[in-house]
Formats: C-alpha cells, structure tokens, sequence
C-alpha cells in the first residue's frame, strides 16, 4: 500500500460507503467500526460523511500506559506480526488521543471481555444517555459505537466491522 494523499483519500471514501451501507441495513441493530484514529480530523472526516438519521452515534478511544502499550507491542513483535518500529510510532502516539473528543476506556488490567462490557455498557446510555435519533457528538479514535444499527469501536490492527445482536451476544474485540 502506497501512503499517499490520494490514496488515503480512496481509504476514507471505502470506510464511509461500507459504513454508511451497513448503518442503512435493516438487519443490523449495531455497527461496530474499529480502526485506529488518533486525530480528530479523521473521525471528523468519518463521522461527518454518514449518514447517521435514527442512531445514536458513540465515538470511544482504547487507551493503554506506556509501558503495557510497548509490552503489547513487543509480544506482537517477537511473533513477527509487527515489525519493531511500531513501539516508538505506538509511544509517541499516545498522548495525541487524550485530546481526543471522544470517550476514554482504559484498557490496562483488563480482560478483552472486560473492556467488550464496558463498551456495551455505553451502548445502553449508562455514560451517554441521548434520546434516539440524535447522533452523540463525543469521538473515537479506535472506533465508533453507532446505536440502532451503528456501534463502533476501535480494533489495533485494521479496520473491521463487528455485528452484535442488541440482545444475547457479548460484543468481541481481536487483540
């Protein structure tokens, strides 16, 4: 893949049409969309090209401490998932999402089930409680949690789309 203004362009243009096809899908109740978003602009970006009538949209940023951050990052490392240059460009990352307008979790200590509960703990307005139909103008820098048929939430990896059923199913988040 080739990092270009052009080709980053074409990227945002790609997650916008699948989302947008997804939040306009009757089958979904929830939508969840990982990706790793560290500046405003790019939720901004993403956010403000759906077309979000009738759900409620919660954006959530994974924070992590330094230090589980790079012991993370090296275990990804030693298995040969990542090359070592993602700790220092990971680090030095950090600070960019406390300025984030988004809802912070901390992942540090917990389980991904422990994490997954929180998130969907937002989702039934236990943080956030807006009336249906009105998009939540809070950001998520890994993710974005569209209620109704938009969840979104951040996945380190790659972006991804999640289903979940509003009822049963516990939500699952890839390490």
């Amino acid at each position: 893949f080739q990092v270009t203004e052009e080709t980053k362009a074409m990227v945002l243009r790609n997650i916008c049409f699948m989302l947008n096809s997804f939040l306009q899908c009757s089958a979904y109740e929830n939508v969840i969309f990982c990706w790793v978003m560290h500046e405003q602009s790019i939720i901004d970006a993403i956010t403000g090209a759906l077309d979000t009538k009738g759900c409620r949209v919660i954006n959530v940023s994974l924070t992590v401490s330094e230090g589980e951050l790079r012991s993370r990052l090296s275990s990804d490392v030693e298995k040969g998932i990542r090359s070592a240059d993602v700790i220092g460009r990971s680090v030095a990352r950090i600070g960019m999402y406390q300025a984030l307008d988004t809802i912070k979790v901390d992942t540090d200590g917990k389980s991904i089930s422990e994490i997954a509960d929180e998130i969907t703990s937002l989702q039934s307005g236990n943080d956030c409680s807006r009336k249906a139909g009105v998009p939540l103008k809070r950001s998520l820098p890994a993710g974005v949690l569209f209620d109704r048929f938009r969840y979104i939430a951040p996945r380190p990896r790659h972006a991804g789309i999640k289903k979940s059923r509003r009822h049963g199913k516990r939500l699952s988040f890839p390490r």
